[in-house]
């Protein structure tokens, strides 16, 4: 007798399984034989998007113009008459940033006036304003006569001396006399130059005036004398009046060399050659000066002229003399009241 026995359930999962590794060995062997037979092709590979960078600027120093005005800017370069087009060099790396410089084939002339007017003027004997007071000697042996007053205004380039001597004590008594010497000018790099110099004498019954105009643009000066005369002369370089000699030498600075000036009178322009006779102490008001001493090269004694100016003291004058055809004055300082520059 035939029995018919079904498979197991284990038995028929076993058989499906089998089934399923057979597949899926067949269908890798049919891709392996299809990879092996079949022409390459080669597929582009993508690129990578890279995130957006930050761009870090970064400027460069502004060029050094040494012309006196800034070029216009242009896109290209253009011919000019006298001026040659600045070369452009390769643009420098961040760790260099040279400074360009523009520059031009010919100065001018009013480049150069511009500098000689702004040139700095000396360092000058006199701070902006103050005054010193001098005793009067008449003759060698110092009898006092009288008072003078050195006062002063200096602007920027600006300057206003006066000198005004009274007479003293008996002198006073006999005879009242007052003379007044006053200058105005401007200051330049060599020192004081005047534009108007005004000499008074006031008695007590007459006055007289004599007064000097300077001309430097026509290098004239003209002068009106006490009987109002009126005279014109050549103007000179370095040329000055009774108030400003005396200052001019401070500013000068006199070492070991001679100095010569040019001083105004009263009817005549005259050289005066200032030499250098060595340093000198001099005592006054309770001190004692070291002074260089500055004498006029003359050989007439009415027009002797003499500075004692003192170095420690910015060649301040200590004591001055000068005379005329009667006498012999000296002025020895006395008092001084803010004589020194800041």
């Amino acid at each position: 007798m035939t029995i018919d026995v079904l498979p197991s359930a284990s038995f028929l999962t076993r058989i499906k399984s089998n089934r399923i590794k057979f597949g899926a060995l067949l269908l890798s062997l049919f891709i392996h034989l299809l990879l092996l037979y079949t022409p390459s092709v080669s597929i582009p590979k993508l690129k990578k998007v890279e995130k957006e960078k930050s761009v870090k600027v970064s400027l460069l120093p502004l060029p050094t113009l040494t012309a006196p005005a800034p070029p216009k800017r242009a896109s290209a370069p253009a011919k000019s008459a006298g001026v040659s087009t600045a070369h452009v060099s390769p643009e420098p790396s961040p760790k260099e940033a040279p400074s360009a410089e523009l520059k031009t084939d010919e100065s001018t002339d009013e480049g150069d006036e511009t500098a000689s007017a702004i040139a700095p003027p000396p360092r000058l004997p006199l701070p902006e304003k103050g005054q010193t007071i001098y005793t009067v000697y008449i003759g060698e042996n110092n009898f006092e006569v009288g008072r003078a007053v050195h006062a002063w205004e200096i602007g920027e380039r600006t300057y206003k001396l006066t000198i005004e001597i009274d007479t003293t004590g008996i002198a006073r008594v006999v005879n009242r006399n007052r003379y007044i010497y006053s200058s105005e000018g401007k200051i330049t790099a060599e020192g004081f130059r005047p534009d108007r110099y005004v000499y008074q004498e006031i008695h007590q019954d007459r006055g007289y005036k004599f007064s000097a105009d300077f001309d430097w643009e026509n290098m004239l000066v003209r002068t009106t004398d006490f009987v109002s005369h009126v005279r014109q002369y050549e103007l000179e370089d370095n040329t000055h009046d009774f108030a400003t000699t005396n200052y001019q030498l401070s500013a000068m600075r006199p070492q070991s060399e001679n100095i010569e000036l040019n001083l105004i009178r009263l009817d005549k322009l005259e050289k005066n050659n200032f030499e250098n006779m060595g340093e000198e102490i001099i005592e006054a008001a309770g001190t004692s000066f070291k002074t260089i001493h500055m004498r006029k090269k003359t050989d007439n004694p009415a027009e002797r002229r003499e500075l004692w100016l003192a170095p420690d003291l910015n060649y301040l004058p200590i004591k001055i003399l000068w005379s005329d055809k009667d006498y012999v004055y000296v002025q020895l300082i006395s008092q001084m009241e803010n004589t020194l520059p800041q």
